[in-house]
């Protein structure tokens, strides 16, 4: 399951621009894969948090991009029916396909 920007900067969601880039600063150092040992953590785990920690910040320090983020998140996180007449089909307990959610559902 994906991890919420916001959780992963370690922000709240009202946060300002200027905290975004302290926050993203100060893991960014923490979790650079040249630092894999201090933290004690293999390269590739190390290499895979501070891509996730770079695609956050990409996102959130873009106006445009975290409004889309914002309005999104809940798709993004949960894998939440996207419109009213797949809700309402899941409702009635009809067979849903995958199609029927923007982001995959995984067990």
């Amino acid at each position: 399951m994906k991890q919420c920007y916001y959780a992963l900067l370690d922000l709240e969601r009202t946060c300002a621009p200027e905290e975004i880039k302290r926050s993203y600063r100060k893991l960014a150092l923490k979790w650079h894969p040249d630092k894999a040992a201090i933290n004690a953590l293999s390269d590739k785990e190390a290499t895979a948090k501070f891509q996730a920690i770079q695609e956050a910040y990409s996102t959130l320090s873009d106006p445009q991009e975290r409004a889309w983020y914002d309005s999104h998140r809940e798709q993004i996180l949960y894998g939440i029916l996207y419109n009213v007449k797949n809700l309402k089909r899941f409702l009635e307990g009809k067979e849903l396909r995958t199609s029927d959610f923007r982001v995959p559902i995984t067990a």
